[in-house]
């Protein structure tokens, strides 16, 4: 069973000049879910309701799902990590990113 990553403690939001709200993996999480090495998205994103997954992940750890802690309409989604789960893993904001919201 997939563990939830969804308490606030585990990702970081950054406000965008654009007005959205940029949410990401940040240290926390990266320690207790270790490398990743799978990333998926659920299918149709496009609006989030608080707590609604916007993430699942394979990593050393755990498998776990990653639930938005704001709700919105998705403005971008990171599909990058399809090809590179392993941007989760880097402290670097512009990698490590999940979804944009509005």
């Amino acid at each position: 069973m997939a563990k939830a990553v969804d308490d606030a403690k585990y990702l970081w939001q950054k406000k965008m000049p654009n007005g959205h709200t940029r949410i990401g993996f940040n240290d926390v999480a990266r320690q207790e879910v270790g490398e990743i090495s799978f990333a998926t998205f659920p299918e149709g994103l496009a609006e989030v309701k608080l707590g609604d997954v916007i993430l699942s992940i394979e990593g050393a750890k755990a498998v776990s799902e990653v639930h938005t802690p704001v709700a919105g309409k998705v403005a971008k989604v990171n599909l990058a990590l399809k090809e590179h789960p392993e941007y989760l893993d880097s402290p670097d904001e512009e990698k490590n990113w999940v979804v944009e919201l509005f």
